[in-house]
């Protein structure tokens, strides 16, 4: 199946999260976090929105973007391991977004559908942007909406929808250790601009067994819990009536 990455870009998160780093240890992150459907299965009505909430559990070492440490407070070995083969020698600006691989059946062109348009959470009080300081201890949780299907154009047909994979993505710049020129024997820094680092992905394409689902249902709406409970209620005054009438007869 072929797969097209969108990452996000934002203006308001390039003015808020690029800065110059200073001078303070960086603590290692040993392994990557994870990032999870909170609500990978469900059902909807035709016309219903579907928010899309993710779950960022920080693995060992924990996770630290801090504009205010060295290099972002980020580990630069384990940036290294991911980044285009690049030795990271350090990271001088860099910002979070986030990435939406175009695929699934939610929509037919990328973010757009039909039967579903994708919009980006705009936040911020509920958004893993514009954190920071965002810092997570090993263990550490953060959940969050990462964005919203729609129909687009009137009620969807029955059936069941898909998406595989959000992403969240270190977008950064800094310099790198290359062979120098001049004398093979010793290393230079060199200027790289926008690496994109992911630092975790919820589901592989065509990865049924985690990917982001819901079952459309016919008719004008899904009943919520409090609607059954009602008809149950309804139910059972029918039946004291009936009982009551039987009794004066």
């Amino acid at each position: 199946m072929k797969q097209t990455f969108l990452p996000r870009l934002s203006g308001l998160v390039l003015g808020s999260l690029i800065a110059m780093s200073n001078a303070f240890a960086a603590p290692a992150m040993n392994t990557s976090p994870t990032l999870s459907f909170i609500e990978p299965t469900g059902t909807a009505s035709p016309t219903e929105s579907i928010d899309v909430r993710l779950r960022l559990t920080a693995g060992q070492g924990g996770f630290n973007f801090d504009s205010n440490e060295r290099n972002f407070g980020l580990d630069l070995d384990y940036i290294s391991s991911d980044l285009n083969g690049k030795q990271v020698a350090s990271i001088t600006k860099a910002y979070l977004t986030e990435g939406f691989a175009c695929s699934g059946s939610f929509t037919t062109s990328c973010l757009n559908g039909p039967p579903y348009n994708f919009a980006w959470n705009e936040g911020p009080a509920d958004s893993v942007l514009g954190k920071n300081p965002f810092t997570l201890t090993e263990g550490g949780i953060f959940d969050y909406l990462f964005g919203t299907f729609s129909p687009s154009n009137g009620p969807v047909a029955a059936g069941t929808y898909h998406f595989y994979k959000a992403s969240l993505i270190g977008v950064l710049s800094g310099t790198e250790w290359v062979v120098d020129p001049l004398n093979e024997t010793q290393r230079v820094e060199q200027e790289f601009f926008n690496q994109h680092f992911t630092f975790a992905s919820t589901c592989r394409t065509g990865d049924n067994s985690c990917r982001f689902s819901r079952t459309v249902v016919a008719g004008n709406a899904v009943p919520e819990p409090g609607t059954y409970a009602l008809m149950v209620l309804a139910l059972g005054m029918l039946s004291f009536a009936n009982r009551r009438r039987k009794s004066a007869t």
